[in-house]
């Protein structure tokens, strides 16, 4: 079943399946998460495994991704079924970890929208001079139950609107803005008397740092994190693609606009840090609390404060689109839906779970501790089980079956997609070193990484959805051969 069989609609040009997949790629965790990593990992020493990961494990699963979706013409599961049937579950596994994402990234959305009028309104970010504790006075408040409403509603009218005149003229007129105002930023942040100290901090490496293991596993989570694989949006969104478009260009394309937009938000985030002296203990505490407090030792506060929120919630909305829109292509494509009753149902059942996330607050349900990412359990608990653990899950398993079982007989499946990408592609990667890079880095990159953090954590019941994977990846295997053989009447080519 085709996209356009079930009215779903498709990117009028490539440049608008571009902007729409850098869109979906350049989030909260460029602007915030990829700041607090170098922060929290050596500095500039983080830049080198980040960039490593990127070519090493980030492109070649994204360039999967956007292979499968623009040959198939189908959505997440349904892609992978057409390759695999017994691995679809694959797929809806992604659609699933998708929607956790983005019912808690919608009420952090929440949050960003209302600082904007803080920032206008109080002349800061928020009215009290003691910013962690009137940022936890603000997660009791209402506010954040009005900002889901709002997001949503967004979300909601921009989804119903198709793919073309939705989902691409948002992208459009989102991500180029996105780009002045992160560029905005990184200048008056660099006119700052500390923003040279700040850069150096940011760009200078401590190599000694390198050896530390956890820095490689950050870098490598980071990647996955921001590049949108492993959540069904990439290949969802190729599908909307016409026929025989450059797979290889366009795979680089977003994953170097990305990466790049990632090292551009260092130079806007570093110098206001290093202007109020600031240290982050997490993610969430360095948006809401950290640079809130650096913006008010600085001119122009209220502006300043108000461009990046509005930064963070206009990239936040791409992003948070192109998941939603993972949920929904599939859903219309294996159900026969409209996209009308399609989107309903995703913006009624997400609308509903960001609710229960954004109510933690008002209810008094708020731990303690001395980051603030502690006192929202119920988000943390999503993110870390969702972004922590199953998006690599997923990402290892795509691997696994696409560059180990899509091939016959000796394993060439990564050969197999290089080629099939280079044939439609204005310039070739090399079928031989992709498929090592594939078959062998990338899977042992994401075990490693994978096993790491539960060993860390202390999560030895994770193990168990780890074999699925495996056991997914063997199936699909022991059926391939099993057609192979029955094919050639018998005889094991």
């Amino acid at each position: 079943m085709s996209v356009d069989e079930t009215d779903g609609g498709s990117w009028s040009t490539r440049i608008g399946f571009i902007l729409a997949a850098v869109g979906s790629a350049i989030g909260l965790g460029n602007i915030w998460r990829f700041p607090y990593q170098v922060h929290a990992n050596g500095g500039g020493a983080f830049l080198i495994p980040y960039f490593a990961a990127l070519l090493l494990a980030g492109i070649p699963v994204l360039l999967v991704e956007v292979w499968l979706g623009s040959e198939t013409g189908l959505t997440t599961p349904l892609a992978i079924r057409e390759k695999f049937k017994e691995s679809e579950f694959l797929g809806w596994w992604a659609v699933l970890n998708g929607f956790i994402v983005n019912a808690y990234y919608v009420v952090i959305l929440g949050w960003s929208a209302a600082f904007i009028v803080f920032a206008l309104t109080h002349g800061s970010t928020l009215p009290t001079g003691d910013l962690f504790t009137a940022f936890k006075a603000f997660l009791t408040s209402w506010y954040p139950v009005a900002g889901v409403i709002v997001v949503w509603a967004i979300n909601y009218v921009i989804l119903r609107l198709g793919i073309e005149d939705g989902l691409e003229r948002a992208n459009k007129l989102f991500v180029p803005f996105i780009w002045v105002l992160v560029i905005l930023l990184a200048v008056r942040g660099m006119l700052l008397p500390s923003g040279l100290d700040g850069l150096e901090f940011y760009l200078t490496p401590d190599f000694e740092a390198l050896t530390d293991p956890s820095i490689w596993i950050s870098a490598f989570g980071q990647i996955y994190f921001t590049l949108s694989v492993a959540l069904g949006i990439m290949i969802t969104y190729a599908s909307y693609q016409p026929e025989d478009q450059d797979i290889t260009n366009n795979a680089f394309i977003i994953a170097f606009a990305n990466c790049g937009f990632a090292f551009l938000a260092g130079f806007a985030i570093f110098p206001y840090l290093l202007a109020a002296d600031a240290t982050a203990t997490d993610s969430i505490g360095l948006a809401f609390v950290v640079l809130p407090k650096a913006f008010q030792t600085i001119p122009f506060t209220p502006i300043v404060g108000a461009v990046f929120f509005l930064l963070l919630t206009l990239a936040g909305l791409s992003s948070s689109l192109s998941l939603a829109e993972a949920q929904v292509g599939p859903l219309r494509q294996k159900l026969g839906l409209s996209r009308a009753k399609t989107v309903n149902a995703v913006a009624l059942a997400g609308v509903t779970l960001s609710l229960v996330i954004a109510l933690e607050g008002p209810l008094g349900l708020l731990g303690s501790g001395e980051a603030v990412g502690d006192s929202l359990q119920l988000l943390s608990m999503f993110d870390t089980s969702s972004a922590t653990y199953t998006l690599p899950m997923i990402a290892l398993g795509e691997t696994l079956i696409f560059g180990w079982v899509y091939g016959v007989g000796a394993f060439d499946g990564g050969q197999r997609i290089a080629e099939a990408a280079n044939a439609v592609s204005d310039f070739s990667i090399p079928p031989r070193l992709y498929a090592v890079v594939l078959q062998i880095v990338v899977p042992t990159a994401l075990g490693y990484t994978i096993l790491s953090q539960i060993v860390v954590d202390g999560k030895t019941g994770l193990i168990a959805p780890l074999v699925i994977v495996f056991s997914a990846a063997i199936s699909s295997y022991v059926t391939q051969r099993a057609d192979t053989v029955a094919a050639n009447g018998g005889d094991d080519a």
